[in-house]
Order: C-alpha cells, then sequence, then structure tokens
C-alpha cells in the first residue's frame, strides 16, 4: 500500500453462490488484460460470505428464503385486496405497512415497483413460485416439520399454474388473487 496517497482502494465483492459467479468471471475476463493480478490494484478485497452450515445446506436455506418471500407475497396479496374491499386503496395499505412493523422487502420494493407501477415485472415466474413451494412442501414433509402455511401458498400457486397462470410474472398474481381462492377445497 502506498502510504502517501490520500485515499484507499477498496473492491467489495457481495454474493455467493450464483450471485457471485458473475462478478468473478468479469473480474477474470478484466485480469486478462490487465499487467498485473486484479489483487495488486486494490488495496483490500472484501465480500460478504454467511456460512449456514455443512454441503447442501446453502440450498436448504435458498429453498427457506424462497418460502418466506413467496408466502408473505401471497400473505400481503391477501391484505392488500381486503383493503381494497374495505375501501381503503392499496398505496395507502402499502405506505401504511411500510411505516410500520408489517414492512418487508415485498411490501417496501415488489408492491411499489412492481404492482402499484402497474408494470407487473417482478422477473420470476408463477411457475417458479409454485416450484418452489412444492419443494419447500416436500422438504418440510421429509424433516417431519411444520408447514401449514406452505401448503397453503403451494395450494394457490398449483391452482394458479393450472389455470394457465404458469408462465406470467408472479405480480400478476395480485390482479388474481380472490379468483385463485373462490373454490371451497381451498381451505
Amino acid at each position: 500500500m502506498d502510504l502517501e496517497r490520500s485515499f484507499f482502494r477498496i473492491l467489495c465483492l457481495d454474493g455467493g453462490g450464483i450471485r457471485g459467479v458473475f462478478p468473478a468471471a468479469f473480474l477474470a475476463r478484466l485480469e486478462e488484460h490487465l499487467e498485473h493480478p486484479i489483487g495488486r490494484y486494490f488495496d483490500l478485497i472484501a465480500g460478504t460470505v454467511t456460512p449456514v452450515g455443512p454441503s447442501g445446506a446453502g440450498h436448504t436455506i435458498k429453498l427457506l428464503h424462497n418460502m418466506v418471500c413467496h408466502t408473505n407475497f401471497m400473505v400481503l396479496a391477501e391484505a392488500g385486496r381486503l383493503a381494497e374491499r374495505a375501501g381503503i386503496p392499496l398505496e395507502t395499505a402499502i405506505n401504511v405497512f411500510n411505516a410500520g412493523n408489517a414492512r418487508s422487502y415485498i411490501s417496501e420494493q415488489r408492491f411499489p415497483n412492481h404492482i402499484l407501477s402497474g408494470k407487473f415485472n417482478g422477473r420470476s415466474t408463477v411457475f417458479n413460485l409454485a416450484k418452489d413451494l412444492g419443494m419447500a412442501d416436500t422438504l418440510a414433509v421429509a424433516l417431519g416439520g411444520p408447514n401449514a402455511y406452505t401448503v397453503l401458498t403451494a395450494v394457490i400457486l398449483a391452482r394458479a399454474v393450472a389455470t394457465g397462470l404458469g408462465a406470467q410474472d408472479f405480480t400478476r398474481l395480485y390482479e388474481v388473487y380472490e379468483e385463485l381462492l373462490r373454490s371451497p377445497d381451498l381451505v
């Protein structure tokens, strides 16, 4: 490190697994065009990794993460629909949730950017959510653990796929949420 400089050069990388592949590939390709290894151009290279356990635990935690996100989305869709039935605009409900303890990534990002905006471009399909929840259900059964919310969400998503919505962006589920729940055999 050059102590005469008034700045410190830091390369900070975030993301393990598949999220870490692009930055690593980019830096490897960049290094082919540099005079020295990439590390020589920085005073510190840092990143974040969260160890979760033995081999395979990363896949399990990703599945559990998706289970929480997808279930949370469906709960927020239900709350939004109930707010609208009560005469409260969806945007108002989301703002109230975000000002209190009901806030989440789904309420802070997904609903404002993909539903309230009218874009419906959450970048994942109903089929992918259904697949994830089906796998989460299988995991819960294999582990002998409780999974009531996972099962209910998986059933709703499977119904959406069965009605031809599989290729749709998942944020479109907000528009048809009540239609998906009209069957008496759901609960």
